[in-house]
Protein backbone atom coordinates (compact mmCIF):
# COMPACT_ATOMS: atom_id res chain seq x y z
CA UNK A 1 0.00 0.00 0.00
CA UNK A 2 1.38 3.41 -0.99
CA UNK A 3 1.03 6.37 1.38
CA UNK A 4 3.57 8.91 0.11
CA UNK A 5 4.87 11.37 2.70
CA UNK A 6 8.05 12.53 0.97
CA UNK A 7 7.88 15.41 -1.50
CA UNK A 8 9.88 15.83 -4.72
CA UNK A 9 12.10 18.61 -6.04
CA UNK A 10 13.24 19.57 -9.53
CA UNK A 11 16.90 18.94 -10.24
CA UNK A 12 19.10 20.82 -12.69
CA UNK A 13 17.91 22.06 -16.06
CA UNK A 14 16.33 18.90 -17.48
CA UNK A 15 13.17 18.89 -15.38
CA UNK A 16 13.98 15.64 -13.59
CA UNK A 17 12.31 15.39 -10.19
CA UNK A 18 13.89 13.60 -7.23
CA UNK A 19 12.48 12.86 -3.80
CA UNK A 20 13.70 15.05 -0.94
CA UNK A 21 15.18 11.92 0.59
CA UNK A 22 17.30 9.52 -1.46
CA UNK A 23 17.93 6.01 -0.23
CA UNK A 24 21.69 5.52 -0.29
CA UNK A 25 22.58 1.86 -0.74
CA UNK A 26 26.29 1.79 0.14
CA UNK A 27 25.71 0.39 3.62
CA UNK A 28 23.03 -2.03 2.45
CA UNK A 29 25.23 -3.45 -0.31
CA UNK A 30 28.59 -3.53 1.47
CA UNK A 31 27.87 -4.12 5.16
CA UNK A 32 29.85 -0.97 5.97
CA UNK A 33 27.61 -0.35 9.00
CA UNK A 34 27.10 -4.00 9.89
CA UNK A 35 25.90 -7.14 8.17
CA UNK A 36 22.82 -7.11 5.95
CA UNK A 37 21.27 -9.56 3.50
CA UNK A 38 19.47 -9.22 0.17
CA UNK A 39 16.13 -9.48 1.96
CA UNK A 40 16.94 -6.40 4.06
CA UNK A 41 17.91 -4.54 0.91
CA UNK A 42 14.74 -5.41 -0.98
CA UNK A 43 12.44 -4.63 1.95
CA UNK A 44 14.04 -1.20 2.41
CA UNK A 45 13.76 -0.29 -1.26
CA UNK A 46 10.14 -1.40 -1.62
CA UNK A 47 9.08 0.33 1.58
CA UNK A 48 10.90 3.51 0.54
CA UNK A 49 8.85 3.65 -2.65
CA UNK A 50 5.66 3.17 -0.66
CA UNK A 51 6.30 6.33 1.34
CA UNK A 52 7.35 8.47 -1.61
CA UNK A 53 11.13 7.97 -1.74
CA UNK A 54 11.61 7.62 -5.48
CA UNK A 55 15.37 8.12 -5.72
CA UNK A 56 18.03 5.44 -5.19
CA UNK A 57 21.79 5.96 -5.06
CA UNK A 58 23.95 3.06 -6.31
CA UNK A 59 27.45 2.38 -7.60
CA UNK A 60 29.00 -0.53 -9.51
CA UNK A 61 31.64 -0.94 -6.80
CA UNK A 62 29.16 -1.20 -3.93
CA UNK A 63 28.91 -4.90 -3.29
CA UNK A 64 30.48 -5.69 -6.67
CA UNK A 65 27.39 -4.54 -8.53
CA UNK A 66 24.89 -5.78 -5.93
CA UNK A 67 23.59 -2.29 -5.16
CA UNK A 68 22.53 -1.81 -8.78
CA UNK A 69 21.24 -5.33 -9.29
CA UNK A 70 19.12 -5.37 -6.14
CA UNK A 71 17.70 -1.88 -6.70
CA UNK A 72 16.80 -2.85 -10.26
CA UNK A 73 15.09 -6.05 -9.14
CA UNK A 74 13.17 -4.36 -6.31
CA UNK A 75 11.87 -1.56 -8.55
CA UNK A 76 11.39 -3.37 -11.85
CA UNK A 77 7.60 -3.14 -11.65
CA UNK A 78 7.73 0.61 -10.92
CA UNK A 79 10.55 1.81 -13.15
CA UNK A 80 8.52 4.80 -14.39
CA UNK A 81 8.16 6.04 -10.80
CA UNK A 82 11.80 5.84 -9.66
CA UNK A 83 15.09 7.66 -10.24
CA UNK A 84 18.36 5.75 -10.47
CA UNK A 85 21.65 7.38 -9.52
CA UNK A 86 24.87 5.51 -10.22
CA UNK A 87 28.54 6.23 -10.84
CA UNK A 88 31.36 5.85 -13.33
CA UNK A 89 35.03 5.74 -12.39
CA UNK A 90 37.13 8.85 -12.92
CA UNK A 91 40.58 7.41 -13.61
CA UNK A 92 42.40 8.72 -16.68
CA UNK A 93 45.69 7.55 -18.17
CA UNK A 94 48.18 10.11 -19.49
CA UNK A 95 45.61 12.53 -20.79
CA UNK A 96 43.65 9.88 -22.67
CA UNK A 97 40.28 11.64 -22.78
CA UNK A 98 38.99 9.30 -25.49
CA UNK A 99 39.83 6.37 -23.24
CA UNK A 100 37.80 8.02 -20.47
CA UNK A 101 34.86 8.42 -22.87
CA UNK A 102 35.03 4.75 -23.89
CA UNK A 103 35.19 3.60 -20.29
CA UNK A 104 32.20 5.77 -19.34
CA UNK A 105 30.18 4.21 -22.16
CA UNK A 106 31.23 0.68 -21.17
CA UNK A 107 30.46 1.26 -17.49
CA UNK A 108 27.07 2.80 -18.26
CA UNK A 109 26.19 -0.16 -20.47
CA UNK A 110 27.13 -2.55 -17.66
CA UNK A 111 25.07 -0.56 -15.16
CA UNK A 112 22.08 -0.57 -17.50
CA UNK A 113 22.28 -4.34 -17.57
CA UNK A 114 22.49 -4.72 -13.80
CA UNK A 115 19.66 -2.24 -13.22
CA UNK A 116 17.57 -3.85 -15.96
CA UNK A 117 16.67 -0.57 -17.63
CA UNK A 118 17.23 1.30 -20.89
CA UNK A 119 18.32 4.54 -19.26
CA UNK A 120 19.95 5.83 -16.09
CA UNK A 121 18.52 9.01 -14.61
CA UNK A 122 21.71 10.45 -13.09
CA UNK A 123 25.31 9.34 -13.67
CA UNK A 124 28.01 10.74 -11.40
CA UNK A 125 31.74 10.79 -12.15
CA UNK A 126 33.12 9.45 -8.90
CA UNK A 127 35.80 11.54 -7.15
CA UNK A 128 37.68 12.86 -10.19
CA UNK A 129 41.15 14.34 -9.83
CA UNK A 130 42.13 17.58 -11.55
CA UNK A 131 44.16 15.64 -14.16
CA UNK A 132 40.84 14.46 -15.60
CA UNK A 133 39.00 17.76 -15.44
CA UNK A 134 41.94 19.70 -16.84
CA UNK A 135 41.47 17.80 -20.10
CA UNK A 136 39.57 19.64 -22.81
CA UNK A 137 36.34 17.86 -23.65
CA UNK A 138 36.42 15.47 -20.68
CA UNK A 139 32.64 15.74 -20.26
CA UNK A 140 31.78 15.29 -23.95
CA UNK A 141 31.33 11.55 -23.54
CA UNK A 142 28.78 12.08 -20.77
CA UNK A 143 26.86 14.55 -22.90
CA UNK A 144 26.92 12.05 -25.76
CA UNK A 145 25.30 9.47 -23.48
CA UNK A 146 22.60 12.03 -22.64
CA UNK A 147 22.05 12.75 -26.33
CA UNK A 148 21.76 8.99 -26.97
CA UNK A 149 19.01 8.70 -24.34
CA UNK A 150 21.00 6.35 -22.12
CA UNK A 151 21.47 8.97 -19.40
CA UNK A 152 19.08 11.76 -18.42
CA UNK A 153 21.48 13.91 -16.39
CA UNK A 154 25.12 13.78 -15.29
CA UNK A 155 27.20 15.20 -12.50
CA UNK A 156 30.22 14.73 -10.27
CA UNK A 157 30.68 13.30 -6.79
CA UNK A 158 33.49 15.00 -4.89
CA UNK A 159 34.60 16.15 -1.44
CA UNK A 160 36.88 18.95 -2.63
CA UNK A 161 36.00 22.55 -3.49
CA UNK A 162 38.68 22.69 -6.21
CA UNK A 163 37.24 19.65 -7.97
CA UNK A 164 33.71 20.99 -7.61
CA UNK A 165 34.68 24.28 -9.24
CA UNK A 166 36.39 22.52 -12.14
CA UNK A 167 33.35 20.32 -12.57
CA UNK A 168 31.01 23.30 -12.70
CA UNK A 169 32.89 24.67 -15.70
CA UNK A 170 31.68 21.67 -17.72
CA UNK A 171 27.99 22.27 -16.98
CA UNK A 172 26.81 19.34 -14.84
CA UNK A 173 23.21 19.09 -13.69
CA UNK A 174 24.18 18.04 -10.18
CA UNK A 175 27.04 17.70 -7.70
CA UNK A 176 27.07 15.08 -4.97
CA UNK A 177 28.97 16.44 -1.96
CA UNK A 178 29.07 15.87 1.81
CA UNK A 179 26.87 18.31 3.70
CA UNK A 180 25.62 18.17 7.26
CA UNK A 181 25.48 20.16 10.49
CA UNK A 182 29.13 19.33 11.22
CA UNK A 183 30.44 19.59 7.66
CA UNK A 184 29.00 22.58 5.84
CA UNK A 185 32.05 24.53 4.70
CA UNK A 186 32.38 22.95 1.25
CA UNK A 187 28.83 23.77 0.21
CA UNK A 188 28.98 27.27 1.64
CA UNK A 189 32.20 27.95 -0.30
CA UNK A 190 30.61 27.16 -3.65
CA UNK A 191 26.91 27.86 -3.11
CA UNK A 192 26.95 31.04 -5.21
CA UNK A 193 28.65 29.23 -8.09
CA UNK A 194 26.13 26.40 -7.85
CA UNK A 195 23.26 28.87 -8.07
CA UNK A 196 24.80 30.65 -11.07
CA UNK A 197 25.25 27.29 -12.82
CA UNK A 198 21.69 26.09 -12.02
CA UNK A 199 23.34 23.00 -10.55
CA UNK A 200 21.59 21.07 -7.78
CA UNK A 201 23.22 19.27 -4.87
CA UNK A 202 22.78 15.71 -3.69
CA UNK A 203 23.77 16.02 -0.03
CA UNK A 204 25.53 12.90 1.15
CA UNK A 205 26.27 12.02 4.77
CA UNK A 206 23.46 14.29 6.07
CA UNK A 207 23.62 12.48 9.42
CA UNK A 208 27.44 12.47 9.58
CA UNK A 209 27.66 8.67 9.32
CA UNK A 210 25.11 8.29 12.10
CA UNK A 211 26.76 10.66 14.55
CA UNK A 212 23.75 12.99 14.39
CA UNK A 213 21.28 10.12 14.79
CA UNK A 214 22.61 8.38 17.91
CA UNK A 215 23.29 9.23 21.55
CA UNK A 216 26.83 7.89 21.64
CA UNK A 217 29.22 8.61 24.48
CA UNK A 218 32.91 9.27 23.98
CA UNK A 219 33.74 5.68 24.96
CA UNK A 220 31.49 4.19 22.30
CA UNK A 221 33.33 1.69 20.11
CA UNK A 222 32.24 0.40 16.72
CA UNK A 223 32.13 -3.27 15.81
CA UNK A 224 34.79 -4.83 13.67
CA UNK A 225 33.91 -4.31 10.01
CA UNK A 226 32.05 -1.05 10.67
CA UNK A 227 33.83 1.61 8.59
CA UNK A 228 33.46 4.16 11.37
CA UNK A 229 35.86 2.15 13.52
CA UNK A 230 38.71 3.46 11.34
CA UNK A 231 37.17 6.74 10.16
CA UNK A 232 37.61 8.69 13.38
CA UNK A 233 40.44 8.70 15.88
CA UNK A 234 39.26 8.78 19.52
CA UNK A 235 40.15 12.48 19.66
CA UNK A 236 38.29 13.33 16.44
CA UNK A 237 35.29 11.30 17.55
CA UNK A 238 35.14 13.10 20.90
CA UNK A 239 35.36 16.49 19.17
CA UNK A 240 32.46 15.67 16.87
CA UNK A 241 30.38 14.42 19.78
CA UNK A 242 31.02 17.73 21.54
CA UNK A 243 29.96 19.65 18.44
CA UNK A 244 26.79 17.60 18.12
CA UNK A 245 25.98 18.16 21.79
CA UNK A 246 26.42 21.92 21.34
CA UNK A 247 23.67 21.88 18.70
CA UNK A 248 20.98 20.39 20.88
CA UNK A 249 19.37 23.82 21.18
CA UNK A 250 17.78 22.92 17.83
CA UNK A 251 15.58 20.35 19.54
CA UNK A 252 12.38 22.27 20.26
CA UNK A 253 8.76 22.13 19.20
CA UNK A 254 8.16 19.75 16.31
CA UNK A 255 11.92 19.27 15.89
CA UNK A 256 12.13 16.64 18.58
CA UNK A 257 15.40 14.82 17.77
CA UNK A 258 18.86 15.63 16.45
CA UNK A 259 18.07 13.46 13.44
CA UNK A 260 15.14 15.71 12.60
CA UNK A 261 17.25 18.85 13.09
CA UNK A 262 20.04 17.44 10.92
CA UNK A 263 17.79 16.48 8.00
CA UNK A 264 15.85 19.74 8.16
CA UNK A 265 19.10 21.71 8.18
CA UNK A 266 20.28 20.00 4.99
CA UNK A 267 16.96 20.40 3.17
CA UNK A 268 16.73 24.07 4.16
CA UNK A 269 19.63 24.99 1.87
CA UNK A 270 18.27 26.38 -1.41
CA UNK A 271 20.68 24.47 -3.68
CA UNK A 272 20.11 21.06 -2.05
CA UNK A 273 17.62 18.95 -3.98
CA UNK A 274 17.87 15.71 -1.99
CA UNK A 275 19.52 14.26 1.10
CA UNK A 276 20.94 10.75 0.70
CA UNK A 277 20.27 8.70 3.83
CA UNK A 278 21.75 5.27 4.41
CA UNK A 279 18.79 3.68 6.20
CA UNK A 280 19.11 -0.09 6.53
CA UNK A 281 15.65 -1.09 7.76
CA UNK A 282 12.10 -0.04 6.81
CA UNK A 283 11.75 1.42 10.32
CA UNK A 284 14.77 3.67 9.76
CA UNK A 285 13.42 4.71 6.37
CA UNK A 286 10.05 5.68 7.86
CA UNK A 287 11.67 7.46 10.80
CA UNK A 288 13.77 9.63 8.50
CA UNK A 289 10.79 10.46 6.29
CA UNK A 290 8.66 11.54 9.25
CA UNK A 291 11.38 13.82 10.58
CA UNK A 292 11.93 16.14 7.62
CA UNK A 293 8.81 18.24 7.99
CA UNK A 294 8.10 21.02 5.50
CA UNK A 295 9.54 24.42 4.57
CA UNK A 296 10.97 26.49 6.17
CA UNK A 297 12.32 23.40 7.98
CA UNK A 298 14.23 25.38 10.65
CA UNK A 299 13.83 28.96 11.92
CA UNK A 300 16.18 31.48 10.29
CA UNK A 301 17.63 32.43 13.69
CA UNK A 302 18.61 28.81 14.29
CA UNK A 303 20.35 28.59 10.93
CA UNK A 304 22.46 31.60 11.85
CA UNK A 305 23.24 30.30 15.33
CA UNK A 306 24.35 26.93 13.95
CA UNK A 307 27.27 28.53 12.13
CA UNK A 308 28.27 30.50 15.20
CA UNK A 309 28.22 27.41 17.42
CA UNK A 310 30.24 25.28 15.01
CA UNK A 311 32.81 28.06 14.55
CA UNK A 312 33.19 28.33 18.33
CA UNK A 313 33.88 24.57 18.66
CA UNK A 314 36.35 24.27 15.77
CA UNK A 315 39.40 25.03 17.92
Amino acid sequence: MTFAIVETRRIGKVGLRVSELTLGTWGLATGAYGSTDPGDFTRCVKFAIDIGITTFDCAPTWGDGESERLVGEATSDRRDKVVYITRVSAAVSEGDVEGFHRRCEEEVEASLGRLGTDHIDIVLVNHPESDLMDLAGWADGLRALVDAGKVRAWGVSTSRASAARLALLAGPEVLCIPYNLLHSRLLEEISGELTDASCGVIARSPLAYGLLANDWGKYHRFDKGDHRRDRWSPQAFEKRLHQAQSLRFLIQGEVDTMTSAALRYVLAHPVVVTAAVGARTPQQVLSAAKMIGAPPYLPEDDLVEIQQVIAATEG
